[in-house]
């Protein structure tokens, strides 16, 4: 498990994280090194199913996206727990429990949405600079809970721009906030905002992603 910790520090950055140099520069080769050692724990998941579904929504995406997200790359691992993490340069990881408990392709494109929410925002790589100022670890603490409500909102703008429907987004996340693999994750993480908080802020934004949503569609029939 060791290994695991240390690339999921890259985001979550606990005590034992030791300060990165030249920092900039190290965006992608961190993302690489991250990624290899989630490949190293993890089997690439096999179900056919399910790398098909990936691969259409991380297609539909990045079309309406344009060249903000064309480098990010996804890889499907096999775990039962439903989780996904953005890692430095554009580097995503999703598990294989997601696509469990995922109904459709909207349910699907909202966490691959949140994903890359936080990897154009720079989020993990904004982490690991701020953990290196003086006091930046107690300011990362409430830095992180920032972090996944504006992905949430970058979410369903991206939703909404490959023509998924939001409110499909927003009532995924209500059903599985619900479920004891969620309660879990939340009381063993710690660094995401209470699943109430996320949800009253999406539900607040829905409106304005309704309308981005409709124009989308009129204006790209294909992804219909």
């Amino acid at each position: 498990m060791k290994s695991v910790f240390r690339s999921i520090c890259l985001f979550l950055l606990p005590v034992s994280c030791q300060p990165l140099q030249n920092f900039p520069d190290n965006e992608r080769s961190l993302g690489c090194a991250a990624m290899a050692e989630y490949r190293e724990r993890y089997e690439v998941c096999n179900h056919a199913g399910y790398q098909q579904m990936l691969d259409r929504c991380v297609r539909r995406l990045k079309s309406a996206a344009g060249n903000t997200v064309e480098r990010a790359e996804f890889v499907l691992l096999e775990c039962n727990l439903p989780h996904a993490e953005c890692l430095p340069g554009k580097k995503i990881i999703i598990f294989s429990g997601f696509l469990d408990i995922i109904k459709s392709d909207s349910e699907l494109a909202f966490v691959l949405a949140h994903e890359l929410g936080h990897a154009l925002a720079r989020h993990p790589d904004k982490a690991i600079e701020l953990s290196q100022q003086p006091g930046g670890r107690k300011q990362l603490v409430k830095q992180r809970l920032h972090f996944e409500l504006e992905a949430d909102s970058l979410a369903l703008n991206l939703m909404a721009q490959a023509c998924y429907n939001p409110r499909e987004g927003v009532q995924f996340w209500r059903r599985y906030s619900s479920t004891p693999q969620a309660r879990l994750q939340q009381e063993l993480a710690g660094t995401h905002p209470p699943d109430e908080t996320r949800i009253r802020a999406m539900e607040q934004a829905l409106s304005q992603a309704m309308q981005e949503y409709k124009q989308a569609c009129k204006k790209n029939r294909s992804f219909k």
